[in-house]
């Protein structure tokens, strides 16, 4: 009966353990604990911008005329607003969590001697230059900088996937002719 009377209390005791140590962890806001490592790699005002140019594996330049989008190598071709915009909302606010190196000796150990891609974002007055560089293989993200910082940082691939786009994937495609309309001709 005392061996009974033993366990039942250490039970108790760790019952109400449990439930206190339950308590703390739902009352404590673990949000405020977490540290956010994101790093800005570009901070672009997405309205301001009035020009993009796009070169290395695919190359495409569209230059704002009021509020169209023209793309300078095919005057005359109505272009999809909502592609380059989707493009923008990526460029002008390109954010990662892993910062590599400042001042590298060597850019070319990242391939940003002779990038894959050059990204050119004409905003107010200045232009804003991204130089995108190899891919880093096991972690699946690609070596970046912006021309003029010292910095090198790992931006997803899906930042870099979004550059891989022919110049057609840009054009508006005409309306088709409904079925009224040819059948009255």
């Amino acid at each position: 009966m005392k061996k009974q009377k033993i366990q039942f209390i250490v039970l108790a005791l760790l019952l109400v353990l449990c439930a206190g140590g339950y308590f703390i962890l739902k009352n404590t806001d673990l949000e405020k604990q977490e540290v956010s490592n994101t790093v800005a790699v570009t901070k672009i005002e997405k309205e301001s911008v009035t020009g993009l140019s796009v070169s290395g594996e695919f190359s495409y330049s569209f230059v704002k005329d009021g509020e169209e989008w023209i793309e300078e190598s095919i005057p005359g071709e109505d272009i999809k607003e909502t592609a380059v915009d989707t493009l923008l909302t990526t460029l002008c606010a390109l954010n990662t969590d892993e910062k590599i190196i400042t001042a590298p000796d060597d850019l070319s150990e990242y391939g940003l001697d002779a990038p894959v891609f050059t990204v050119t974002i004409k905003h107010e007055d200045q232009e804003t230059v991204i130089l995108i560089g190899n891919e880093n293989e096991i972690l699946s993200k690609y070596f970046a900088s912006v021309q003029g910082s010292d910095q090198v940082y790992l931006i997803s691939a899906y930042s870099v996937s979004s550059l891989r786009k022919d110049i057609e994937t840009f054009i508006e495609e005409p309306e088709a002719e409904t079925e009224t309309a040819s059948e009255t001709e």
